[in-house]
Formats: C-alpha cells, structure tokens, sequence
C-alpha cells in the first residue's frame, strides 16, 4: 500500500457526534531506565487537560485550549519551573499500513517527525477525536499509542472511559505568566550552558585527566547537551 502524506490540522473534538467527556489513563516509559509514569488526560471539546500523577512527573501538567489553538505547559530543569504556551501543532503526519488493538480498539498507525524525534503512533477512527497523550493530535481518531523510533519515550493508553462523568482537574492558567515557547528554548539553553560550565570549572567533579559526558534527557530537542552530549573533562 502506497503512503500517504497528509496536513491536518486539530480538528474540533467531537465535530463527528461525541458529546461527551473522555477519561484516558496513559502509562509513559521515558529514558534509557525505562522509568514508568502514569498520566491522567481528559478530554472535552474544548479543552484538554493532562496530569502526572506518579514518580517523577508528579508534577506535570498541562491544557490544550483547543479553540485558541495554544497549549500551556509547565516545563522543569532542576529546580526553576517554566510556564511555557506553545502552540497546537499542525502535525505532519505520514499514514502507514501496520494495524494493532489496543484497549479492544482497532488502531491505524502513522508517523511523524517532532522536535528533533521521530515517532510512530497507533490511533483508532472508532473514537474520532483528533487528540492524544502529551502533544500529539492531528489524526482522524483518538491517538492510543505512541513511541519514538529511537526508544526514549513512549505512551500507551492503559484505561479508557468514554462516558467520562466525574470531575475534572482543570489548569488555571491565569495563576502564572507564560512565556513563549521561543523564549523557553533561549532561556532553558542558557541555564543548562550555565550548568555545564559549573561542571567544567568545578576541579572536584572528576578526578583529574578523566572525562564523562554530560547528557540532558529531554522529549523535545533543542540543545547539543540533550541529545550528543557535552564532554567534561576533569583537571
């Protein structure tokens, strides 16, 4: 079967007759310890919340606002938080012919490249909600599954709950000044190459005429340190 490229931007929500809230549990395996997180979405047709709720993404949230066409995150690097809006992406998204069943749904797949990763989905039509975990959306269907190519990350739906009745963890996002993602980059890009250079300049570090290479992980690259890696060398 020949591939299909295809542009699609976020569509409304529930443009195809669901009318009601969407609960979805998503287990996220990050890293080369293969660190498990749980992560709570629910989804509505016009906003769309997600919350860690275990291990080291406690703390993470963030809610597409689907009508403004921006999302706002909340980003962390050691001990400084980021209020970042981003905007909702027109994903480009390449249709593939692998099929699977996940939560006794069955899925379609599709890839895309985001952000310095390439990642291939699983989503099924028989939910037509163009959204999914963290980021991604853009498909005709509800996205199940997701996994970079290079194994750092990947989501999968564990729960599913279409008649959603219960409350929602909604994000005051007037409770903070977000700053634009273009302005995140610059500024995370500053606090890591002031990091580094504390490691390089700090002799107690490594032994001396020893070496490492400091590598941050991170989903979304932007920064040598985060996918090559910067060498520190001990004096």
């Amino acid at each position: 079967m020949k591939h299909l490229v295809v542009f699609l931007f976020f569509l409304l929500p529930y443009s195809m007759g669901v009318a009601q809230s969407i609960f979805v549990e998503y287990e996220e395996i990050r890293g080369v310890e293969r660190t498990v997180n749980y992560l709570d979405t629910w989804i509505t047709d016009s906003v769309t919340t997600y919350k860690g709720r275990h291990g080291n993404l406690k703390e993470t949230s963030f809610v597409k606002k689907k009508k403004e066409g921006f999302l706002y995150d909340t980003e962390k690097y050691h001990r400084t938080k980021f209020y970042v809006k981003d905007s909702l992406h027109n994903f480009k998204w390449e249709l593939l012919p692998d099929t699977a069943t996940i939560l006794k749904r069955k899925c379609l797949s599709a890839k895309t490249t985001f952000r310095g990763r390439e990642y291939k989905v699983f989503y099924t039509p028989e939910i037509p909600v163009s959204d999914g975990p963290w980021k991604f959306g853009g498909l005709p269907g509800l996205i199940l599954e997701v996994k970079s190519t290079d194994d750092f990350i990947e989501w999968r739906a564990m729960k599913l709950d279409l008649a959603y009745t219960g409350s929602i963890k909604y994000i005051d996002v007037s409770q903070h000044t977000y700053i634009s993602w273009q302005t995140y980059t610059k500024q995370y890009a500053e606090a890591l190459d002031k990091f580094i250079h504390s490691l390089r300049s700090n002799k107690e570090v490594l032994p001396t005429g020893t070496s490492t290479k400091y590598k941050q992980p991170s989903i979304e690259l932007f920064h040598p340190a985060q996918s090559e890696g910067i060498d520190v060398v001990g004096e």
